[in-house]
């Protein structure tokens, strides 16, 4: 059975695959709506890469599918209605020392939320996958809004910083409600974020909240074949067995 190792601080769980498989990627509950329906956060957002060369993939969905060892980090998402300095603690602009991501590394209580900086693909395929998850729900959320109550009225897009261009301004992908009818419709635009790091606006701020390592299915080794008598051994049994028979004869 397909082996996942469960990394959180402290702690090392093995689980077999199929316990984790009832737990999909960007999970939206009641839990994350505020009582106008309007989403606060998102869970288990799940991004992949090979351990050998760390390359992206998508997260396999059966056991079948891993090939190679796999490493699937989770993410938690929160909505943060402020400025990019406010929000996020760090400044890119006028801190030499400036760290691009302190999210993946062994303690999620240490991330600064901008676990995807520097990474455009990365920041839009997590995008991608809290906008499916928004369009999962039913009613489809029409807005987000602040988790913590800061001035919590309902913005109909998010922001996802990933670097700072020329002019020092913050560029983001941005994921929107591009449908203002009844029926809402999340999309992305990227690079759609363009602001200075103190502008007000709605940003959505990660938390590492650990790592499982898949590994590939064991090969099973093949069954031992039954030992089948040379035609040589039967025809010594043969000859044996006539031989006890014709004694048996004589003695009677």
């Amino acid at each position: 059975m397909l082996k996942i190792k469960q990394i959180i601080p402290g702690i090392v769980i093995s689980l077999s695959f199929a316990m984790l498989s009832s737990v999909e990627a960007a999970t939206i509950t009641d839990d994350n709506l505020n009582d106008q329906g309007e989403l606060m956060s998102v869970d288990d957002i799940e991004m992949c890469w090979t351990q050998l060369e760390g390359t992206q993939v998508d997260c396999p969905d059966t056991p079948e599918e891993v090939t190679e060892t796999i490493i699937k980090n989770l993410y938690d998402a929160t909505f943060r209605l402020n400025s990019f300095t406010n929000v996020f603690g760090d400044d890119p602009i006028e801190d030499p020392g400036f760290t691009p991501s302190e999210c993946n590394d062994s303690d999620p209580d240490g991330s600064n939320g901008l676990c995807f900086w520097g990474n455009s693909n990365t920041a839009i395929l997590v995008l991608n996958q809290i906008n499916q998850a928004i369009e999962g729900m039913k009613p489809i959320p029409k807005s987000v809004t602040d988790g913590e109550g800061f001035l919590p009225f309902p913005y109909p897009f998010y922001l996802i910083p990933y670097r700072v261009n020329e002019e020092d301004n913050i560029i983001s992908h941005q994921g929107r409600n591009q449908n203002s009818s009844e029926v809402p419709s999340w999309g992305a635009t990227p690079d759609g974020g363009n602001l200075s790091k103190d502008s007000f606006t709605m940003y959505a701020q990660f938390n590492f909240t650990g790592s499982e390592s898949l590994e590939p299915l064991e090969t099973p080794e093949p069954p031992t074949p039954t030992s089948v008598p040379e035609s040589s051994s039967w025809l010594g049994v043969i000859v044996t067995g006539l031989c006890l028979i014709l004694t048996n004869k004589k003695r009677g």
